[in-house]
């Protein structure tokens, strides 16, 4: 009977002395435990709600770090979003992301991140320089960024290739 009294510790001190007594029966004490489970489901849900991250904006975030809360499957996961500087050299080359056409250069470019500032997946950027006559040939300049990497704060293409300028 002791054991039980161990597994039960939310039990009021009377409840304990009835159930050490043999009033308590099975039914009563698990219904007991119940009611206890419940309670503290209750109140970890509250708290969950209460300090959500995102639910509360202070001014002290820099502009380049944008955060979002995003439920996950079991946890409350996190979503950062950095901001890197596509530059070409000569301006105005396409940026496509993923297979996606984005904008040309210079272009601000959010890119989903970790807290610690690796890319969330692996991603895949290039410049297209189209070519103003027949004499010139189009051109693209690729670089490709994994997981273990992390986003830098300017990628600057030429028609050769790209230069990273790390954080």
């Amino acid at each position: 009977m002791r054991a039980a009294n161990n597994v039960l510790l939310g039990m009021s001190a009377r409840s304990r002395n009835f159930m050490d007594r043999g009033i308590m029966n099975g039914s009563t004490i698990a219904r007991a435990v119940a009611a206890r489970r419940a309670a503290i489901g209750l109140l970890a849900a509250t708290w969950s709600l209460l300090l959500w991250p995102g639910c509360v904006t202070t001014s002290k975030t820099p502009p380049t770090v944008a955060t979002a809360a995003t439920p996950a499957v079991g946890s409350l996961a996190v979503v950062t979003h950095l901001t890197m500087l596509v530059e070409s050299e000569p301006a105005g080359a396409t940026v496509v992301v993923d297979g996606r056409p984005m904008g040309k250069t210079p272009l601000h470019l959010d890119v989903p991140a970790t807290v610690l500032g690796f890319f969330r997946d692996y991603v895949e950027i290039r410049a297209r320089f189209i070519a103003d006559n027949k004499a010139e040939v189009s051109q693209t300049a690729t670089e490709e960024f994994s997981p273990r990497e992390k986003v830098p704060a300017v990628l600057h293409f030429t028609p050769t290739g790209a230069q990273r300028t790390v954080r």
